[in-house]
C-alpha cells in the first residue's frame, strides 16, 4: 500500500483518488509512471490481502471475518485446492446446495465482489488435505 506525496501547487488525481497540494495519499495501487510533482514516499503501510490461509484436514466451518484491522471486507477471492483425499464444500451453510465435491488435484477459484460468502463449510470425506485461501479484493 504505497504512499504518494503531491508537491504540486494544485490538487491532482492519481488512480481515481484526489491528492491535495502538499498532501499525501495512501493507496492499494502502485502507479507508474508518476505525474510530474508526485513522488513515492513510502511502500508502507504494507497491504496484505490474505484473510484466511489453512491446510484443512478435518471437517470444519471456516468463518470469514466482516472486518480486518477496522476495515470492512467488501469482497473476497476464494481459492480451494485439494492436495489429497476427498472433501465436500458448501458456502455459508452446511445444507447449502449444490455442494462442491473435491478430489485430489481439483481447484476452485472465484471472486465475490459483494460480501455474499460469510463462511466455508468443509466436510472431510476421505483422509487428505484441502488448501483454503481467502483474500480480500
Amino acid at each position: 500500500m504505497p504512499t504518494y506525496l503531491n508537491s504540486n501547487t494544485e490538487e491532482i488525481a492519481l488512480g481515481g483518488e484526489r491528492i491535495p497540494k502538499g498532501g499525501t495519499l495512501e493507496t492499494e495501487i502502485y502507479t507508474y509512471p508518476l505525474p510530474s510533482g508526485v513522488t513515492l514516499v513510502s511502500d508502507a503501510p504494507y497491504y496484505n490481502t490474505v484473510i484466511v490461509s489453512v491446510l484443512q484436514t478435518s471437517t470444519a466451518t471456516i468463518a470469514i471475518p466482516d472486518t480486518i484491522g477496522g476495515q470492512i471486507v467488501r469482497g473476497v477471492r476464494l481459492k480451494l485446492q485439494c492436495i489429497s483425499g476427498t472433501f465436500t464444500v458448501t458456502l455459508n451453510h452446511a445444507s447449502n446446495t449444490p455442494s462442491i465435491k473435491f478430489a485430489a488435484g481439483m481447484t476452485y477459484e472465484r471472486s465475490y465482489r459483494d460480501r455474499v460468502v460469510k463462511s466455508i463449510n468443509v466436510t472431510k470425506d476421505t483422509n487428505g488435505t484441502l488448501i483454503v485461501l481467502v483474500e480480500r479484493l
